[in-house]
Order: structure tokens, then C-alpha cells, then sequence
């Protein structure tokens, strides 16, 4: 080896091993994201708004309406129109649809960008005569991963999985001055 290469070898290993690690946390948080956490939340979501406006919206409306609003209330939510709404609303949003699928199909090119960048600079470094331990590497960082995967999946499915972002008194409250909004004559 000769004294040019040598000097450089210390930053082209790390220059590798950071491209290599965030290649990978970028894979694992990717494939974490896109098969756990958006499952979850989805689930979560849907969970939630359901038992607020089944446990909530009905308590209200009976104590607050008058018979008769109440049967002008029931005529409505059993119309026609409702149930052509209803008929629309069951459809997945498509641009819901098109943007998480370009979030996901983006996450993953990202992903092969980045190990594609790590091949090159290990290959850009052994023509450079700088001879990368690549085995070693990898397996420092699989060991890593695997460290910060079993911390970071405790962690969301112990803690933020129960997190409550908002009061559920927040969604209630809204559908009710919206509806007592659109009721008012």
C-alpha cells in the first residue's frame, strides 16, 4: 500500500460505515413504518373514532333534542341522501390512496439509493487501494440494528402506541357545534 492511500483510509472507513448505517436505520425504520406502525395507527384511528361517536354522539343528541328533533334527526340519518353519502365516503380516497403509495414507493427508492451509494464508495475505496473491512462492518452494524430494533419496537408498541394526542371530548364537541350549526334554522 502505498503512503498516498494510507493516510485516507481512517475517513473513507467512516465515510462507508455512516453511508452503511444510514442506509440501514433508513431500510429498517422504512419497513418498520410501511408493515407496523401505519397498520397500527390506522387501526388506532378508526378504534378511536368509533367508540367516541358511538359512546358520545347518541348520549348527546338524546339529551339535548326534543323528540321531535330527535325524529327529524332519525328521518334524515335514514333518507336517501344519507345513504348515497354514505355509498360515496365507503370508497378509498384516491388521493389518500396515490399519496401514501408514492410516500412508500419514495421511502423505498431512497432506501436503493442509498445502497447503491454504499456499494460505490466500497467500491470507489478498494480501487483507491483503501481495502474496507466490508464483512466486519456489516456485521457491527446488523449487531447495532438489531440493538436499536428490539429498543425502538418496545418503545412504540409500550409508550407511543398509548399516547392520546388529543381529549376525546375534542372530536365530540366538534361534531356537535357542527351539527347544531347545520340544524339551526
Amino acid at each position: 500500500m502505498s503512503q498516498v492511500c494510507s493516510p485516507n483510509k481512517y475517513l473513507v472507513e467512516l465515510g462507508t460505515n455512516t453511508i452503511v448505517h444510514i442506509s440501514i436505520l433508513f431500510l429498517i425504520l422504512g419497513l418498520f413504518f410501511r408493515f407496523y406502525v401505519s397498520k397500527v395507527v390506522k387501526s388506532a384511528l378508526e378504534t378511536e373514532l368509533e367508540h367516541l361517536i358511538h359512546e358520545n354522539i347518541g348520549d348527546s343528541l338524546n339529551k339535548n333534542l326534543t323528540t321531535e328533533q330527535r325524529e327529524k334527526l332519525h328521518s334524515i340519518a335514514i333518507s336517501e341522501g344519507i345513504e348515497k353519502i354514505n355509498k360515496y365516503y365507503d370508497r378509498p380516497d384516491k388521493t389518500v390512496q396515490n399519496h401514501n403509495d408514492w410516500l412508500f414507493r419514495d421511502m423505498f427508492t431512497i432506501t436503493g439509493i442509498l445502497f447503491a451509494l454504499s456499494i460505490l464508495i466500497i467500491l470507489t475505496s478498494y480501487m483507491l487501494c483503501n481495502k474496507i473491512n466490508v464483512g466486519h462492518m456489516l456485521l457491527e452494524n446488523v449487531i447495532i440494528f438489531i440493538g436499536i430494533g428490539i429498543v425502538e419496537f418496545g418503545f412504540f408498541t409500550l409508550v407511543a402506541t398509548k399516547y392520546v394526542p388529543a381529549p376525546p371530548s375534542l372530536m365530540v364537541t366538534s361534531i356537535l357545534e357542527s351539527l347544531d350549526k347545520s340544524l339551526k334554522v
